[in-house]
């Protein structure tokens, strides 16, 4: 599978993602869209939104920071050692025939200067970029898989408060209901107790 048809699935899954939450916000009632919000859910799924994007469609971070966590280990230093070690090797067998014709006096030409042991050598050249590669990817992954889990909490989330909201609201009217009626009652055993009592009284 090529990359820009992963790519394209990918981004499906995120606008499925966008899709779903819209359709919890439930955008044909604006009133009640308005009234629903939660800046604090909502945000948090337009950054991770935003994070799942970045992670495909713009490198340059991903680049850099790739490069800097290599950087930070042993691995650059290693693959250069390796670099001068093989140009020594190569460069050995052409160093031992001009000193052994100079020893001859065959030439007179001087053994030509040895190239610089920091120039950028097979490994470094072919390796170290594979490695900066493959770091970025994973770096990639990472990201994009962390914005879809993001994105799933926010929608549980949304889904909790909405489902919350809509047991207060129901509520709301029913409790107040019972309350009234309790309260009818005591008024009614109250008044019931203070007949009582007048007649009593009037017994006596």
């Amino acid at each position: 599978m090529e990359a820009n048809s992963v790519i394209k699935l990918l981004d499906w899954g995120l606008l499925c993602g966008a899709g779903l939450y819209l359709l919890l916000l439930r955008p044909w009632r604006p009133r009640r869209m308005w009234a629903g919000l939660t800046p604090s859910i909502d945000l948090l799924f337009v950054a991770g939104l935003l994070l799942g994007w970045a992670s495909l469609h713009y490198a340059p971070p991903f680049e850099r920071f790739s490069v800097w966590l290599v950087d930070q280990t042993e691995l650059p230093a290693m693959i250069v050692a390796v670099d001068d070690r093989i140009a020594e090797i190569e460069a050995l067998p052409e160093q031992m025939w001009d000193d052994l014709t100079a020893r001859f006096g065959w030439t007179s030409e001087a053994p030509g200067p040895l190239p610089p042991l920091h120039a950028p050598g097979v490994l470094t050249s072919t390796v170290l970029p594979a490695v900066h590669g493959v770091t970025e990817v994973l770096l990639r992954t990472f990201v994009y898989g962390g914005s879809l889990i993001v994105l799933a909490v926010c929608q549980v989330m949304r889904l909790v408060t909405d489902v919350r909201r809509a047991i207060r609201a129901r509520a709301s009217p029913t409790s107040r209901r019972a309350l009234e009626a309790r309260l009818a009652a005591l008024e009614e055993t109250v008044l019931l107790g203070q007949a009582r009592i007048g007649t009593d009284s009037a017994a006596t």
